[in-house]
């Protein structure tokens, strides 16, 4: 009876045991395994996985470039920037170029002037005065791509943005550096396609009158639909080009108000969008060496210089 009761009490003890075993294990696998960070995590971005936290750095802003078009300006020198920053007192600066968009400054925050700058903020003035100047625009440096932000601002809308959405395109301006005295029977040979893909029938376009730069045509694609657009300019009808042929306009080149302005220079292929290549030279004919001739009485010519 006492080797039953000690067998008996052997077996209670045993089952206990691996009881209690049991309910360890299942105790410690259900404990919550997501790590939580604290502390702040401004500028950065976490990402938190099962057992796994990580921690990725913003990317760096190396350039601010800030474009602004304005229809009614004649001369982008007459406006500027008064740019400021966190630590920097406000100063004023010129727009250092024109593209197809319009005039732009480029802010490089790795060397010179803007280096390290945080908290960037600016508007754009008159270059002589503060009256029509626009609200203050302060960077949001999270709207960096490759290294680059950049702003738009169109006189007359409602702000800036950082997104220049393409408008629809209305006409394409082709420039030659000729006057209307030279260019005499050159017109431009156009081709292109729809929407659809299909080939639409070539058509010719005359220059019409000319700027500081040349002649210039008008081919508005707001009316013939083309959704891509080839050309030479060519005298008459006769292929002889002037300059290399353009296969296809970069339609993605238009200014806010959805023109095209590509300048082409004659005899060479260069070719540029919004604003002519420096320095080239306007062909015209020199008036000076035109002799001045008078027809007598008797039906004699007399050329005198």
């Amino acid at each position: 009876m006492k080797k039953i009761t000690l067998l008996f009490l052997a077996v209670l003890i045993g089952f206990g045991l691996l009881a209690c075993k049991e309910t360890t294990t299942t105790a410690a696998t259900t404990q919550p395994t997501t790590q939580t960070t604290t502390g702040t995590t401004t500028g950065t971005t976490t990402h938190t996985t099962t057992g796994t936290t990580t921690t990725t750095a913003p990317e760096t802003v190396e350039r601010i470039v800030i474009h602004y078009f304005n229809d009614a300006v004649t001369d982008y020198a007459d406006f500027a920037l008064w740019i400021w920053g966190t630590g920097h007192d406000g100063s004023q600066y010129s727009f250092e170029a024109v593209d197809y968009f319009g005039a732009y400054l480029e802010i490089d925050l790795t060397s010179g002037t803007f280096s390290g700058w945080e908290g960037l903020a600016f508007i754009i003035k008159p270059a002589d005065s503060w009256t029509g100047q626009t609200a203050d625009f302060v960077i949001n440096y999270a709207e960096v791509d490759n290294g680059e932000i950049n702003v738009y601002y169109i006189a007359g809308d409602a702000g800036f943005t950082y997104v220049y959405e393409v408008p629809a395109i209305q006409n394409v301006y082709i420039h030659l550096n000729m006057t209307m005295r030279v260019i005499e029977l050159l017109n431009v040979k156009a081709w292109g396609q729809n929407a659809l893909g299909t080939w639409m029938d070539d058509y010719y376009v005359d220059f019409i009158t000319e700027d500081a730069y040349g002649a210039y045509a008008i081919i508005p694609l707001g009316v013939s639909m083309r959704v891509n657009l080839g050309f030479a300019i060519i005298p008459g009808t006769n292929w002889a080009p002037i300059a290399p042929q353009v296969d296809s306009v970069d339609l993605t080149k238009a200014n806010p108000n959805g023109d095209v302005h590509l300048y082409i220079v004659a005899g060479e292929a260069t070719k540029t969008y919004g604003v002519p290549a420096p320095d080239i030279a306007l062909i015209d004919i020199d008036v000076a060496y035109i002799p001045n001739i008078t027809i007598g009485q008797g039906g004699e010519s007399e050329i005198r210089s």
